[in-house]
């Protein structure tokens, strides 16, 4: 039987009450779920948003965006596959779309 609205938001109330884990190292890309997480949980987003495109043939193409999310001084930057929530997110915080440009290793 499925569940009824006041449920559903129950549940969703719960699973965003505690900040949930997320690592570069174990996963490159990060579920658009982590972002949002952050974004209730009081972080503030960056008004530059960069976007990396994978392109692998005609009609074959990924899209990254790379939100970089602050809390309490410390920034941390999260991957995240485009999808209809990312485009809602930078609507919602009139975000700049910007180039991805990989830091090459004499830059760090």
């Amino acid at each position: 039987m499925p569940k009824n609205l006041q449920s559903q938001m129950q549940d969703y109330k719960r699973s965003t009450a505690t900040l949930k884990p997320w690592s570069r190292q174990s996963q490159p890309i990060a579920p658009v779920e982590i972002l949002v997480n952050r974004l209730q949980r009081g972080c503030t987003v960056d008004p530059i948003v960069r976007l990396e495109t994978h392109t692998y043939g005609p009609g074959r193409a990924v899209s990254i965006y790379h939100f970089t999310v602050i809390q309490e001084g410390e920034k941390l930057v999260i991957p995240v596959q485009v999808n209809p929530v990312v485009h809602r997110l930078i609507e919602q915080y009139r975000l700049e779309v910007v180039p991805f440009v990989a830091e090459s290793k004499a830059d760090s």
